[in-house]
């Protein structure tokens, strides 16, 4: 059930314990979760006082009719016109109506903005419209407005791995949509990697609501330091904390501790787009053991790598490399 149906159950009194506990849930896991249930119910509120004051007006109009009618009929020709139930029906029609269009107004609002969309060939870096800047790791797809809604900033990425740096704006929340998943923020930075098997997300800092599409699981909220993953298989998430190299990719920077070499060299190939073939199989023992706080280029890493385990790298072209030798 979608959160919009949800609330509406809960202000017309129509929800179960499940559903109220549910709906509290939400609303504690972020603040723009509240605001957004505060504004539905300020909404709701308001059009039952337009309702009253509509009902209000009616009787009046009949109660002149009435007197305009003891004046001209005789008493025993007097009838009374039960207005009350027309009203309700009429005033609850043109609330529903107002409703309508209003909803209709703000989808037409997020519809209508013209959409640009790439496809990454390199790594590439784009400053959205409200100032956040998302870098997009090479193949990622991403779809995004020219101009954002006046009341949510909506993106869309459709494969691939790219890191986030979003603009503060707790009156626009900011969503990512993904394939059956979507992200929904006001102000952070975190990392989202989409593959075959499903979406992983991590938080460099702020919070994050992660959740699915169709509400088929409870959303998790996200802070900063963790990571979650979502199973397409299994149509669930699991959460951890990050180990650090969740966007080295665009930092450059790497965290490694004890870590066999083939797990680094993994690593270094995503970040740098390259590729190193092991060439002696005692290397498969090495383990590494470094954290760098600012970006290293790949020849500082290459140096690196020689002087701290003393093995060698050689090029075999632009961006294939070949070890060779034995770890210190």
């Amino acid at each position: 059930m979608e959160i919009d149906q949800l609330i509406i159950r809960y202000l017309t009194k129509e929800t179960n314990a499940v559903e109220e506990e549910f709906l509290h849930s939400w609303r504690q896991e972020a603040e723009e979760n509240e605001r957004y249930f505060q504004q539905y119910q300020r909404t709701w509120e308001w059009s039952l006082l337009q309702q009253q004051q509509t009902e209000v007006q009616f009787d009046r109009n009949s109660a002149w009719q009435k007197i305009t009618d003891r004046t001209q009929l005789p008493s025993d020709t007097k009838k009374t016109v039960r207005w009350q139930p027309i009203v309700w029906q009429v005033a609850a029609a043109v609330t529903l109506l107002l409703g309508s269009i209003w909803l209709f107004q703000l989808v037409q609002e997020e519809t209508n903005a013209p959409l640009q969309q790439l496809t990454a060939s390199e790594t590439q870096a784009i400053e959205l419209g409200d100032k956040s800047l998302i870098t997009l790791d090479k193949g990622a797809t991403f779809q995004y407005p020219e101009e954002f809604a006046k009341h949510q900033r909506t993106v869309t990425l459709q494969k691939g791995q790219a890191f986030f740096e979003i603009s503060h704006d707790p009156d626009r929340p900011f969503i990512v949509n993904l394939p059956n998943t979507q992200i929904q923020v006001v102000g952070t930075a975190f990392n989202i990697k989409i593959d075959s098997l499903g979406t992983e997300v991590a938080v460099r800092e702020g919070k994050v609501i992660f959740k699915h599409k169709e509400q088929v699981t409870s959303p998790v909220t996200l802070t900063k330091g963790d990571i979650a993953t979502y199973t397409i298989k299994e149509e669930t998430f699991t959460t951890t904390q990050t180990v650090g190299n969740q966007w080295s990719w665009k930092s450059k920077q790497f965290n490694f501790t004890d870590t066999p070499l083939p797990v680094v060299l993994e690593q270094l190939e995503m970040a740098y787009d390259v590729h190193f073939e092991i060439g002696e199989q005692d290397l498969l023992n090495c383990r590494l053991s470094m954290f760098n706080q600012r970006a290293y280029a790949l020849e500082e890493m290459i140096e690196f790598l020689e002087l701290s385990l003393g093995i060698e790298i050689h090029q075999q072209d632009s961006s294939h490399f070949k070890v060779l030798g034995t770890c210190n």
